[in-house]
């Protein structure tokens, strides 16, 4: 019989990395050698999330809803939804997505599991130029991929200027993404939300428990009737909250008190803003594959590896 001593390093560790960071963790605290090494070396990249995460959930206490499952059980619960999210797959589109037509019901999982499949490094290689059918949809409403950046060239400057001046940590790729003439047009819209940079504010004392944290308005709906927000912490943390407010609004600041950083005086309630995703990164790749879904895009294997790590039979 196989034991911990006889299996190959090269199995046990193909073994420890289809685990989630969490269950690393775990093995990694075990006094085996032929565990605490292997799993130590998969964790090590891998505990700057897990901190974020943690640091996130306790700040915000993230409120799930419907019957939506959690990606790490006993770890993280479930995050709010975003806009356009959908509680399981549709029977129609099974073997397309590469799931079993005998299987399912196939029902989403919170939040979405890219850790164990995915390098999200701020790179954003794994977002693909859109199929032209959906390309030529976007186009009246966004224009064409190349056509234009998400912000200026001195809009970026002056965001990125002033986290630095407020010791603020901005995500891996964030400047890239907004710098960038190709990502946001590779991103659909079923319901018409955009990409636009605004200018970095305080945020509510009332959403942050007074933490003093930042935040960034950077995606909302045509009719400003939902909003999504890059929330920047003084510990360097970060995560994305979604509101049916416009917090600018909300908060009354003037241009002169905006840029310098005033808290404002709205009437902004905790239960007004919700996490929906635990990075800018995670929430953007989110954003792409729930679109994609919602356009009944051509399967590829970055959506069908979505549906795989992000939508599961509750019976398996």
């Amino acid at each position: 019989m196989a034991t911990i001593l006889t299996i190959p390093p090269e199995v046990v560790m193909n073994i420890l990395g289809r685990l989630d960071p969490f269950s690393l963790e775990s093995v990694a605290k075990t006094l085996s050698s032929r565990l605490y090494y292997p799993a130590a070396q998969l964790l090590e990249p891998r505990k700057g999330w897990i901190e974020n995460a943690r640091a996130m959930c306790k700040l915000f206490n993230p409120r799930g809803s419907r019957g939506v499952l959690p990606s790490y059980p006993g770890y993280l619960p479930v995050l709010a939804d975003h806009h356009l999210v959908r509680d399981e797959i549709p029977r129609r589109d099974y073997q397309g997505l590469g799931l079993d037509q005998d299987g399912g019901p196939y029902v989403r999982s919170s939040p979405p599991d890219f850790q164990s499949w995915i390098a999200l490094d701020g790179t954003f290689s794994w977002l693909q130029s859109l199929e032209k059918k959906i390309a030529d949809e976007m186009e009246p409403h966004n224009g064409r991929e190349g056509d234009r950046p998400v912000a200026t060239k001195a809009q970026i400057e002056r965001l990125v200027a002033k986290a630095e001046e407020l010791g603020l940590k901005l995500p891996a790729g964030f400047e890239a993404f907004m710098a960038d003439n190709h990502f946001h047009h590779r991103i659909p819209s079923y319901s018409a939300w955009y990409f636009n940079l605004s200018k970095l504010v305080r945020c509510p004392s009332s959403v942050d428990n007074g933490s003093g944290g930042y935040i960034v308005r950077f995606y909302w709906d045509q009719q400003a009737c939902a909003f999504a927000y890059l929330y920047l912490s003084q510990s360097g943390h970060h995560c994305i909250l979604m509101s049916m407010l416009d917090l600018y609004d909300e908060m009354e600041l003037d241009e002169e008190e905006i840029e310098d950083g005033h808290d404002g005086n709205g009437d902004v309630d905790e239960d007004d803003v919700v996490m929906v995703a635990l990075t800018f990164e995670e929430y953007l790749a989110m954003v792409y594959y729930e679109e994609l879904l919602e356009f009944r895009a051509k399967p590829f294997k970055g959506l069908c590896d979505y549906v795989k790590h992000t939508y599961i039979a509750p019976a398996e």
